[in-house]
Formats: structure tokens, sequence, C-alpha cells
């Protein structure tokens, strides 16, 4: 997710091409505005301020010193629609700011993310190994400390080790 002053308008869908922002946007879009919503675009993300019905009183995050004018510059871009649950724009707190705070409502499932991360596309199955007595030889001969100095060389030794451990002892599927 991407949240902050963006100081871009990017006001409401133009066209259905338009798939990083919705109908629900303020006011007119300028340079900026276009800048941002290529961006969204071709990162495939998302201006979730524009997703939700909101009244216009309830959407300007930012206002000019003078109060006359108020935009829409602060959004919460996101990857995922589906767990934005809601956008708001908070008007109850003074935080000696032009700015409003924005905040969203997110609705995540942990248990089935935790899975999708562990078995991405990209990632095998972990099988166990047939014999973890000879598992366990294979990656105590193979670790060699002697050479590190650093967590990370430490870290690379140890991930190497298990990998060439997992290749040899480990069925494959």
């Amino acid at each position: 997710m991407l949240i902050g002053d963006f100081n871009a308008k990017v006001g409401s869908k133009q066209d259905e091409a338009e798939t990083s922002v919705s109908y629900h946007g303020l006011g007119s879009r300028n340079e900026r505005g276009d800048t941002l919503i290529d961006f969204a675009h071709h990162n495939k993300l998302y201006i979730m301020n524009t997703f939700f019905k909101k009244r216009n009183s309830k959407k300007w995050t930012w206002t000019s010193p003078d109060s006359k004018t108020k935009n829409v510059i602060d959004f919460i871009i996101s990857n995922r629609k589906d767990v934005i649950k809601d956008v708001s724009v908070l008007n109850r707190f003074s935080i000696g700011s032009d700015h409003r705070i924005v905040r969203a409502e997110i609705k995540i499932n942990i248990k089935k993310e935790r899975t999708n991360m562990i078995l991405k596309k990209n990632h095998k199955k972990w099988v166990a190994p047939e014999n973890k007595d000879s598992y366990k030889e294979c990656i105590a001969s193979n670790l060699n400390y002697e050479n590190t100095t650093t967590i990370d060389e430490i870290y690379e030794n140890i991930k190497g080790a298990t990998q060439t451990a997992i290749e040899k002892c480990c069925p494959k599927k």
C-alpha cells in the first residue's frame, strides 16, 4: 500500500479504460493526477479513495489557507481492491495541518494469506525427507562456518546446506 500526500488531483474515472480509479472521486484532474493514474495503471494499483461513495464534504483531504479551495490530494493506493473495505477522511481531529487524516478499513483473512505466501507458484511444496538422520547429516556436513564473518554469510551458509540436503534427501514431486 502507498499512503500519503501525492499533490495530485485525480478526480473521477473519465473512461472505461481507466481501471486504477473509479467514479467517486472529487473535482477535476490535473497533470500530476494524470501522472499518478498512469503510474497506478502500469503497476496494477488502485487509487482506493475513488472507489467508495461518500458525500463531497467527506472526501476532501486538503484546504487552501483561505479555506475556499478544497481538494483530494492525499490517497491510499493498493494493489489489492479486495482487502480494502472502506476509505474515509477523518474531520474530527485537528492535527495542526491543512490536511485531514485519511484512513482505510482493511479486512485480511490471515489464514488464507499465510497459505498463499507459503504456497506461491514459484515455491515447491515441502516434502519430508525419507531418512531424517541422513538429512541431518547432510546439513551438518555442508555447514562451513570457517570463512563466515557476518550474519548474512552465516544465513547463506545455512540456506545452502539446507537446499543441498533437500535436493539429496527429499523425494521429488
